[in-house]
């Protein structure tokens, strides 16, 4: 039913729109001129691609006869003001980038196999290190979308992502010369109208084959129209009028605040009101004041810059500081104070004559003070070169001391570890002066011959060739194990030796002490032995013990003493073989 009514608006016939659809008609390249004819079968992908194809094309034609037919019933031919509307919010420097969304976009059209996920990995990988491109994940709203299914470019208003779904069917525009060729024979003279004198005439036929597609990208397009529109602007003067997007659902009467101010500060209208609320409601171009009053300038104030002369001429007006202030084009006025500006401006000839004189001499001092200002800052950079170079000599002293220091490293650090040895040995001289002079002499001469070796590898090494740094700390290294090792062992030698004569000595003042000992042992058992034979102790009760050991006789006390220590142990061996034989009797008794 759709293509009955299709094929009787474009007035064709319906099978001829059905098989064109449906099918490609290809020639072969060697067939010449007047080569064979195949109708190639399409899938249902590809048709549907061709369907979408001529839609696209009959809407973009009418569309631009329509725009042509309004602008040949103007009144007039030429006009130098026009009106535009422009909704483009941002493009690529095409000239520039080869590798860019859109040409990407194209190359991923002329793939045999294409697809949006492959087109959005290339996306990512060529501009892996952009700013400005970033992957939809690390966003807080798009989060769930896969890196291979969209990318996120940061504008300069806002952040976009972009879902590559249907960018490769969105872009492309190609169109069968076969559908060309079947509009350019339909019964509607508008239809004919539309795709007459287009690429794929049939005059062009023997040029380009049937079988080539037309290379018409949406990307193509948007690049040759934007290239258009900048030629058009660079020729022109324009004047734009910026149009406010209330809201993003394009509803009626809604606004959304939030969007409304981003889109002010991006176009630069919230800093032009800052000095609208300042007081700057006035402005006027350096240019129309310079070229107001260049004919009653003299010549040393013709060749001053516009900015310059419109400085001084505020300066000997009388204007304060704060009633303007200078841009980079323009000069702002507090309200009102433009006006006495201007009055004072338009008097008479002999007023104008008597301001650029003054205008003259204010033009004086001010050179007169950047001159002194000037020669001070030339003194102060003199200052500062000076400081500079008694730096840089500071530096190159500490940096050519490093690098000696460098050169010289292996032997300082070895130099240091044999004084640190040297040290060591000084102290082994305090440990030995501690013995006896016939130690002395023996360890004394093995210190000294090791210090002797150690004062040489040190004159070795202060003269050694440069070639020799390298095996420097290496020989040291190995000289200083070894006379650790010798150190060591001289050390645990006189220390022995010097245990072994105290163990001598200890050992027969303990002979000595125990012989007397000895003496007096066997001095005091005797006594006892002579007190318990004129006393039997054994019959005494243990008051009479108690009461003895307390006595005044220290003999007498010695043995009631040993007599009470005696009947101690004996009544704790019998407790001991009591208490034995009775866990004997209670196991037993158990068991």
């Amino acid at each position: 039913m759709y293509l009955i009514n299709v094929a009787e608006l474009l007035g064709i016939e319906v099978n001829d729109l059905r098989n064109h659809l449906v099918t490609r008609l290809m020639q072969p390249t060697r067939g010449g001129i007047k080569g064979t004819l195949y109708a190639v079968p399409l899938h249902a992908s590809a048709a549907s691609a061709a369907r979408d194809a001529l839609a696209k094309v009959i809407y973009n034609r009418l569309f631009t006869a329509i725009v042509n037919k309004i602008t040949e019933c103007m009144p007039f031919d030429e006009s130098a003001f026009s009106i535009g509307v422009l909704d483009t919010a941002g493009f690529e420097l095409f000239e520039q980038k080869l590798s860019g969304i859109f040409e990407l976009l194209d190359n991923e059209s002329r793939l045999p196999q294409s697809s949006t996920q492959h087109f959005t990995t290339t996306v990512h990988e060529t501009h892996i290190c952009h700013p400005c491109l970033m992957v939809p994940r690390l966003s807080r709203h798009h989060r769930m979308m896969r890196d291979n299914e969209g990318f996120i470019i940061r504008h300069y208003a806002a952040d976009v992502c972009y879902d590559t779904a249907q960018f490769l069917q969105k872009n492309n525009d190609t169109l069968h010369a076969s559908l060309e060729c079947l509009m350019q024979q339909s019964k509607k003279s508008l239809v004919c109208e539309l795709f007459t004198g287009s690429e794929f005439s049939n005059t062009d036929r023997r040029d380009a084959p049937l079988s080539k597609l037309k290379n018409a990208s949406v990307g193509n397009k948007f690049r040759s129209q934007l290239d258009i529109l900048l030629a058009k602007l660079r020729e022109t003067g324009t004047h734009f009028v910026r149009c406010i997007k209330p809201n993003s659902e394009m509803k009626s009467n809604q606004f959304d605040g939030a969007q409304i101010l981003l889109q002010l500060k991006c176009s630069g209208m919230s800093n032009a009101l800052k000095v609208m609320q300042r007081g700057f409601p006035s402005r006027v171009s350096y240019l129309s004041l310079y070229n107001m009053y260049q004919k009653h300038l003299p010549n040393k104030l013709v060749m001053l810059d516009a900015q310059l002369f419109c400085k001084c001429l505020f300066r000997v007006v009388g204007l304060e500081e704060k009633d303007y202030r200078l841009g980079l084009t323009k000069a702002f006025f507090r309200h009102g104070k433009f006006a006495e500006f201007d009055k004072l401006l338009h008097q008479d000839k002999e007023n104008i004559e008597n301001l650029v004189k003054c205008m003259s001499s204010w033009l004086c001092r001010f050179r007169l003070r950047r001159i002194q200002f000037a020669i001070i800052s030339l003194v102060k950079v003199e200052r500062l070169l000076a400081h500079r170079a008694k730096c840089r000599i500071k530096i190159q002293n500490a940096v050519r001391a490093y690098l000696a220091q460098k050169s010289y490293r292996s032997r300082i650090n070895a130099l240091s570890a044999l004084s640190t040895l040297s040290k060591n040995i000084n102290d082994m001289y305090s440990a030995f002066n501690k013995m006896k002079e016939t130690n002395l002499h023996k360890w004394t001469a093995n210190i000294d011959t090791l210090k002797e070796d150690v004062e040489k590898f040190k004159y070795e090494i202060k003269h050694m060739s440069c070639s020799d740094d390298k095996n420097i700390l290496h020989r040291c290294n190995i000289f200083m194990n070894d006379a650790k090792e010798k150190l060591k062992y001289l050390k645990y030698q006189a220390v022995t030796n010097e245990l072994r004569m105290q163990e001598k000595f200890l050992q027969k003042e303990r002979e000595n002490f125990g012989e007397e000992e000895q003496s007096q042992l066997t001095k005091k058992l005797g006594e006892n032995r002579h007190v318990t034979q004129t006393c039997d102790l054994s019959k005494w009760r243990c008051v009479d013990i108690r009461n003895g050991i307390n006595s005044n006789d220290p003999k007498l006390s010695s043995a009631c003493k040993s007599e009470y220590y005696r009947r101690m142990r004996a009544y704790n061996k019998w407790k001991e073989r009591n208490v034995a034989s009775k866990e004997l009797i209670h196991t037993t008794e158990k068991k």
